[in-house]
């Protein structure tokens, strides 16, 4: 009977230890997770104290839900530490952008105040600045060569402020261009002209046979223009330049016509501007036989390169003993003064 119940026995005594490896491992598995704790505890200490806030949340909850895992929670502590570490990396440039901003709206602030004080100290300038006094007096006479004028006009009384010369052409009541635009600078215009008193420049390629308008101007350093002095012109043969109202007429022979009733009036050169000039363009006879003077037409107008004049035919004029009293007027209209003659005159043989 006891060799029986000696297997029960040792079925009892075996069933014990199965018991206690369970405690053991149940007691383990607790160590464990202290010793986990402990080492998730460490690495917190270690961390910035930026993070210490952060870091204990996390670990204080992570053995409650993973204690039944042992190596879970050693794991995800250096996973949690890389988000720790970027949210400071991006706090700092959020920080620093508005404190540069700040002072760079202040500079352009501080240079426009200089900005609009500048204009306000020019304007004195530009009130000295403006165009010159227009040149006076002008005269234009021959150049020395072909198509060639010499303007001349008093000397400004700002020498200093005409910083060039401008010289315009109106051709037969065009519009006016200008030929000429020279600085004093260049030495093409003359300042000493006639002891000093006058401006003088030369002109060329004039316009020949038709009436002219010449006009010179002055000009500053800022090419601001001053007005204009326009003159009358024409240009001959030759050199001439025919300006003004012409002269009176020199009057030559008065005959008798070849027709009845008709009289021949020679119009002869007379001195440095001779009539008839190039720049007439008709005559005008008036005729007193004793009742007052009253206009004749002219019939027959031509020159004649045989006394180098123009021959005049009037009628109806019997020739009979009469005065004469002829103008010329050129193309711009000028009319000349007024040339007499009387016949009979006991001093002009021809006209008895």
């Amino acid at each position: 009977m006891s060799d029986l119940f000696e297997p029960e026995d040792t079925q009892g005594v075996q069933e014990e230890p199965r018991g206690s490896i369970q405690q053991r491992n149940a007691i383990i598995g607790f160590l464990v997770a202290i010793v986990v704790v402990l080492v998730i505890i460490l690495l917190v200490q270690s961390c910035d104290d930026e993070t210490e806030s952060s870091v204990p949340q996390q670990t204080a909850t992570a053995p409650v839900e993973e204690a039944p895992a042992e190596e879970a929670p050693a794991e995800e502590a250096p996973a949690e530490e890389a988000p720790a570490e970027e949210a400071p990396a991006e706090e700092e440039p959020v920080e620093e952008a508005p404190a540069e901003e700040a002072p760079a709206e202040e500079e352009p602030a501080a240079e426009e105040e200089p900005a609009e004080e500048e204009p306000a100290e020019e304007l004195p300038a530009e009130e000295d600045s403006g165009p010159p006094e227009p040149p006076v007096n002008v005269t234009c006479g021959p150049g020395g060569g072909s198509t060639e004028f010499s303007l001349k006009w008093d000397a400004p009384a700002e020498p200093d402020d005409v910083f060039g010369i401008n010289v315009y052409i109106s051709a037969n009541g065009g519009p006016y261009n200008r030929v000429v635009q020279e600085l004093v600078s260049d030495g093409v215009v003359s300042t000493d002209l006639d002891s000093g008193t006058k401006w003088g420049i030369i002109i060329s390629a004039v316009p020949a046979g038709t009436p002219l308008m010449l006009a010179v101007t002055s000009f500053n350093n800022d090419y601001s223009e001053s007005g204009w002095w326009p003159i009358d012109a024409y240009y001959g043969s030759g050199a001439d330049c025919f300006t003004g109202p012409p002269d009176a007429p020199n009057i030559g022979i008065v005959s008798p016509g070849a027709g009845s009733g008709e009289t021949n009036i020679q119009i002869l050169p007379n001195g440095s501007d001779p009539a008839p000039a190039e720049d007439i363009v008709s005559y005008t006879v008036l005729v007193d036989t004793g009742s007052g003077f009253q206009e004749v037409p002219i019939i027959y107008q031509n020159f004649e390169s045989s006394f180098s004049g123009y021959l005049l035919i009037v009628s109806p004029n019997d020739h009979a003993p009469a005065d004469y009293q002829i103008t010329a007027t050129d193309a711009h209209g000028n009319v000349s003064a007024i040339a007499t003659r009387s016949c009979p005159d006991s001093g002009v043989a021809e006209c008895n």
